[in-house]
């Protein structure tokens, strides 16, 4: 072997090659970065599937992104009312048609009065249909004279009418015990996204 030859190898005894272990921090380093990237430009992977796929596997969600969040404003009464007007907050969350994905929270100043659970019946990215699936009156002794009850069955519209502004429309359904004929008007709202 010739003085050239022996420089070009280790003098531990070892052939020179590939360094695996920075390969190795490097491809790990571009699958996070990979992963990162995805993430920011697929918020919701499992949704995307969903989408591209048509199959609505547990946790798709149905309910259009400009929904989700919280929303708040007054409340119309159009029928029987003790009050002409209420606050209204409505907490929309992901899920899927015939799942609960709003909570609704009326208010005369600042004590409660309705609390009701709202199930997604139809999605569009237009409008939302729901279901009052029960409601449950809180802070009565707050309140005399307010209603002894919060109506159920009743149907829901949500519609998109600005970037941050939603209308509600709540009517009555078949048998809301309220005494009137299913699709009366009962209430409506224009909230504001928080």
């Amino acid at each position: 072997m010739s003085d050239d030859q022996n420089q070009a190898q280790p003098t531990d005894g070892r052939r020179r090659g590939l360094n695996w272990q920075r390969i190795g921090a490097v491809a790990g380093g571009a699958v996070a970065l990979l992963v990162a990237v995805g993430a920011w430009v697929v918020p919701e992977p499992l949704d995307l599937v969903c989408d591209l796929t048509g199959h609505r596997p547990p946790g798709c969600n149905d309910v259009p992104g400009d929904y989700l969040g919280e929303w708040t404003g007054t409340e119309t009464c159009h029928f029987a009312c003790v009050r002409s007007e209420y606050q209204l907050t409505l907490t929309i969350r992901r899920g899927q048609v015939d799942a609960p994905v709003v909570t609704s929270r009326s208010s005369a100043g600042e004590s409660a009065l309705c609390e009701s659970s709202w199930v997604l019946k139809r999605a569009g990215d237009d409008a939302l249909e729901l279901y009052v699936e029960h409601s449950r009156f809180v802070g009565a002794k707050d309140h005399p004279g307010e209603p002894v009850g919060c109506p159920s069955d009743l149907t829901v519209w949500l519609h998109r009418t600005e970037q941050s502004a939603l209308k509600v429309e709540i009517r009555s359904g078949s048998d809301d015990g309220l005494w009137v004929p299913p699709g009366t008007l009962l209430f409506t709202a224009t909230l504001q996204k928080q």
